[in-house]
């Protein structure tokens, strides 16, 4: 049988031999992989399938072993160790056998979109009831994706996102997006730097934060190991910088997230697969290798991982030559616990003692000490400080500008501990500034969403005005929501007065276009009573005003008072 064209795509002839790995030598202790038997034996091999998890289930949909391409659905039991393939899946709406589609559940439906037939790229669209055991045809209108394999899709709210992939000729870096409640597909416009065009990354979503994770692929002449990611509130890609070692460029791996941390396994390279199972933190944003206590399972790309009660399990996948039906299962509970923590508290307590410091820093006439070894690792503005031929690169004390004593010791906590400490939204106002010019994103995340918490009228404006200084897209969306919900209050204060300024003038139109979108200037002045909300109802859905709020009517009188109805108007 030909090789399915993402599987060649992923072993050019030419192919240069693959980077280092992030793999560990299996240890004496440590998490180990076990191997899971199933009632009945194997049910299979199966390359490039798809798996969601409803419950105790794991839901396996085509693929191809070899010789056929499939599409059946299997049905592995997690708590009875069994599967079935099931027995309804021949009605008229079940999709042509395929590998290299997307797969997702959503709304207790199993949703398959595009893949591989042999023959050709496909752009059908298909749902299976987990209750009713029935597939259907999704009746779509819109703008769906046009036909394709090796994409990626995940879930966010009601919708389906569609991301990347190849149809043989070209490669997408698009995103488009189904929503369930409406039937309807449509592009999805996107802001910053969105990924290159490629087929077989892995994608993963941090529910926490509403963030989508892309790493890897293939974009038709190399494997990649970039990672980007984007805010699935204001739909905003951005590549993360990260430390430590990475896994090597590589497509065809799968990629998990538990807790706040993203693990991925396999791929492949050239003709070379890869087994290593490495490990994002996203907090720290440090990629380390996973230290297993037995050995791996055989190197993989094009199998399939999802996670359960605590363990990732791999199924499938192929080597070149080997089509597998093996699974097993890791651990991830058992993987960080309190030697992690312990180290640390340890690496943390070296701020404050300065033992074998050989830098300091001194911050508002403070000395700090601290460890260019250690901020070299981890931190790229340190790098670049320790290597750039400056005198800071030789001097032993260096002065820091601009940021405050208790901003920046809150910055080396993070880069020695990896993790936030304690903070209020004022002093999280400052480490949001110091975290973006020392380019620590997952403290600046952190710090941004003690901010969003504490949101209230008076504040609102000018956080709005740090997000936008700060590069922290998704604060500046959540103050610009609260803005349009409590307009009329916010209108009136200092700190919105001070966005009348021609230096905010941008933003401040931003934010006027954002308001005009949900009620008109006269819209208010007609409504008294109503408010019109952004960001956290349908379109056209109000909120009742406070009885303690100033009337609409007032805030379009303060609007003509500070004179920038005007600008909104003549824009």
């Amino acid at each position: 049988m030909q090789a399915s064209l993402i599987e060649q795509e992923l072993e050019p002839a030419d192919a240069p031999a693959p980077g280092p790995s992030c793999a560990e030598p299996a240890g004496e202790f440590g998490p180990r992989w076990t191997p899971v038997d199933f009632v009945g034996g194997s049910p299979g091999s199966r390359v490039f399938p798809s798996a969601v998890v409803s419950g105790a289930c794991v839901y396996i949909f085509g693929g191809h072993n070899g010789t056929t391409y499939r599409n059946d659905l299997l049905v592995l039991s997690l708590e009875t160790r069994s599967w079935t393939v099931d027995s309804e899946v021949d009605g008229d709406g079940r999709p042509t056998p395929r590998d290299a589609h997307a797969a997702v559940l959503l709304g207790g439906r199993l949703y398959v979109f595009g893949g591989y037939d042999s023959k050709r790229y496909l752009a059908d669209f298909h749902s299976y009831g987990l209750d009713s055991g029935e597939w259907r045809v999704e009746a779509a209108s819109g703008s769906p994706p046009s036909p394709r394999g090796g994409h990626a899709a995940v879930v966010h709210g009601s919708r389906l996102i569609v991301f990347g992939g190849c149809d043989g000729w070209n490669y997408f870096n698009d995103t488009l997006a189904f929503d369930v409640q409406s039937a309807e597909w449509a592009p999805v416009r996107v802001a910053g730097t969105a990924p290159g065009a490629r087929s077989a990354p892995s994608t993963a979503v941090h529910e926490a934060t509403n963030a989508l994770y892309v790493f890897g692929g293939y974009d038709g002449a190399r494997s990649l190991n970039d990672l980007f990611r984007m805010d699935l509130r204001t739909s905003e890609w951005a590549p993360v910088r990260t430390s430590g070692v990475p896994p090597s460029p590589r497509g065809g791996h799968t990629a998990v997230v538990h807790g706040d941390r993203i693990y991925t396994f396999g791929g492949k390279s050239g003709r070379s697969p890869f087994n290593d199972l490495c490990c994002l933190d996203l907090t720290s944003g440090v990629w380390e290798a996973v230290r297993a206590g037995s050995p791996a399972p055989a190197p993989r790309c094009a199998h399939v991982s999802v996670v359960h009660g605590g363990s990732l399990l791999i199924f499938g996948g192929y080597d070149g030559r080997h089509y597998f039906s093996d699974c097993f299962e890791w651990s991830l509970e058992a993987d960080r616990g309190a030697a992690s923590q312990a180290l640390a508290g340890d690496l943390e307590c070296m701020v404050e003692s300065g033992q074998f410091s050989d830098i300091w820093f001194e911050v508002e006439g403070k000395t700090v000490p601290a460890h260019k070894f250690l901020l070299f690792a981890r931190c790229e503005y340190f790098r670049r400080m320790f290597t750039s031929g400056y005198a800071e690169a030789a001097a032993q004390t260096v002065r820091i500008e601009g940021v405050s004593h208790a901003a920046f010791k809150q910055v080396l906590h993070y880069l020695y501990s990896g993790r936030p400490r304690e903070m209020n939204a004022e002093a999280a106002l400052e480490v949001l500034a110091a975290a973006n010019l020392y380019g620590v994103e997952p403290l600046k995340r952190a710090a941004a969403e003690i901010i969003g918490r504490s949101l209230t009228p008076e504040n609102a404006a000018a956080v709005l005005s740090a997000a936008d200084s700060y590069q922290a897209p998704a604060l500046r969306a959540q103050a610009t929501a609260f803005i349009v919900r409590h307009f009329a209050a916010v209108v009136q204060t200092d700190a919105f007065a001070e966005l009348v300024s021609e230096r905010s003038r941008p933003l401040l139109l931003a934010l006027l276009r954002e308001v005009g979108t949900v009620v008109s200037p006269a819209g208010l002045a007609a409504s008294d009573g109503l408010l019109g909300v952004a960001g956290g109802l349908p379109a056209g859905g109000y909120a009742r005003r406070r009885p303690d709020a100033r009337s609409p009517a007032d805030a379009v009188r303060q609007l003509d008072e500070l004179g920038i109805r005007g600008i909104a108007d003549a824009e």
